[in-house]
C-alpha cells in the first residue's frame, strides 16, 4: 500500500515521463498494437482465421503436443480465457508466428494487405519480426522508463521501454519470459509476461536443460512448457503490466 509521499512521487514521475519524446512515440506504438491485436482477435472469434500446421515440414501437431508436459493440447478450450495471463498466452499463440510450420494472424494481415496506413503496415512487420525470450534484468532507468534485459540463452542485451518495471524499487532476482517488439528504433514488451523467481526449482532446471541444445527453432515448445508451469503453479509466477496511466 503506497503512502501519500510515494503516490505523489509516482504522479510526478509519470507526468515527467509523458512529456519525453520517446515515451510519446512509445504510447503511439502501444495504441497501434492494441488496435491491431483487437482487430485480429475479433477476426479470430468471428471465425475468419484458422490456425494450421503444415505437417510436411518442421514440427507436426503430435510433436508439439509431445513437447509439452502431459501431452498439452494447444486449443482454445485449454486456455482459461477469464485469466488475463492465460488469455494473453492464447492471443500470442494465434497472433504471432508460433513455429515455422504454423500460420498466424500477423502473416495473414500482411498477405491480405489488410491496412493502407503506412504506420500500421510497418507495425505489422515489426510484430512478425518480434521474438519471445527468457530474460533477466540487468539495469533500470527510472527517469527515462528504460529496462535493460539480457537473454539467458544467448547473452544478447536489449533495452526496452517499460514504465512499470523501470520504476520498481529493489527488484527481486527474477527471470522474465516475454515477447519483445521493436518498432521505429525502440523496443517494448507485447504484454505477455511469465515472471519466475530465480530460486524457483523448475526454472533452474529448465535453463540447464535448454542451454544444452538451445535453438531459436525450439521457441514454441519452450513457450508451452513455461505456460504450463504458470498454470500449474501460479504461486511461483508474478506478472507486471506495462502501461502508462
Amino acid at each position: 500500500m503506497m503512502d501519500a509521499f510515494q503516490q505523489l512521487s509516482l504522479d510526478i514521475r509519470m507526468r515527467a515521463l509523458k512529456k519525453k519524446s520517446h515515451i510519446i512515440e512509445y504510447q503511439k506504438a502501444r495504441k497501434l498494437h492494441s488496435e491491431i491485436v483487437n482487430s485480429m482477435m475479433d477476426d479470430y472469434y468471428n471465425g475468419k482465421f484458422e490456425q494450421r500446421i503444415e505437417t510436411n515440414t518442421g514440427l507436426s501437431k503430435n510433436d508439439l503436443q509431445d513437447s509439452a508436459p502431459d501431452n498439452y493440447l494447444f486449443y482454445e478450450s485449454n486456455f482459461d480465457l477469464n485469466n488475463p495471463v492465460s488469455l494473453m498466452a492464447f492471443q500470442d499463440m494465434v497472433t504471432y508466428k508460433p513455429a515455422e510450420n504454423m500460420n498466424s494472424l500477423t502473416e495473414e494481415y500482411i498477405a491480405k494487405k489488410r491496412y493502407r496506413r503506412e504506420d500500421k503496415k510497418e507495425f505489422l512487420q515489426s510484430m512478425l519480426e518480434s521474438r519471445l525470450g527468457l530474460f533477466q534484468i540487468v539495469d533500470t532507468d527510472e527517469r527515462e522508463g528504460y529496462v535493460l534485459l539480457e537473454d539467458i540463452f544467448t547473452g544478447e542485451k536489449v533495452q526496452i521501454i517499460d514504465i512499470a518495471l523501470s520504476g520498481v524499487q529493489d527488484i527481486e532476482p527474477q527471470y522474465i519470459y516475454t515477447r519483445i517488439i521493436t518498432y521505429n528504433g525502440f523496443s517494448f514488451g507485447s504484454g505477455l509476461n511469465f515472471v519466475f523467481k530465480k530460486t524457483n526449482p523448475f526454472i533452474k532446471k529448465f535453463i540447464r536443460q535448454e542451454k544444452k541444445n538451445f535453438s531459436r527453432e525450439g521457441e514454441f515448445p519452450r513457450f508451452l512448457r513455461l505456460y504450463n508451469q504458470y498454470i500449474k503453479n501460479e504461486d511461483s509466477v508474478y506478472t507486471r503490466t506495462n502501461v502508462v496511466k
